[in-house]
C-alpha cells in the first residue's frame, strides 16, 4: 500500500497495514539494542587490550558484550548502566 493510498484508506486498512509494518519489524533476526536498566548478566565479559583505547571501567563496573553492543555493567546487580554502541563501530 502506497503511502497516498494509506492516508486516503478507511481507518480499519490503515490499522491493518500498519499491523503489518511492525509484525515486519519484529520478525527480523537482527539483534536487538541492550537498554540501561536491563540485565547485563548474560553478556560476555569484555577484556580490553591497552591498545583498545578504553579507559579501566570505574570501581564496581566492568564492560559486557550483550547483543554484538558494548555495555558498561555494574557487577553488583549486573545491570547496564551505561550503553557505549556496537562493539564493531567502537573497535575498529
Amino acid at each position: 500500500m502506497k503511502s497516498a493510498d494509506i492516508a486516503s484508506a478507511p481507518a480499519s486498512e490503515r490499522i491493518s497495514h500498519q499491523g503489518r509494518q511492525r509484525q515486519d519489524v519484529s520478525q527480523r533476526n537482527e539483534p536487538s539494542t541492550p537498554r540501561t536498566g536491563e540485565s547485563g548478566k548474560q553478556g560476555q565479559p569484555f577484556n580490553q587490550a591497552s591498545e583498545s583505547g578504553f579507559d579501566r571501567p570505574p570501581q564496581g563496573q566492568e564492560y559486557r558484550v550483550v547483543n554484538d553492543h558494548l555495555v558498561l555493567v555494574d557487577t553488583s546487580k549486573f545491570r547496564i548502566v551505561k550503553v557505549l554502541g556496537l562493539l564493531n563501530n567502537l573497535t575498529d
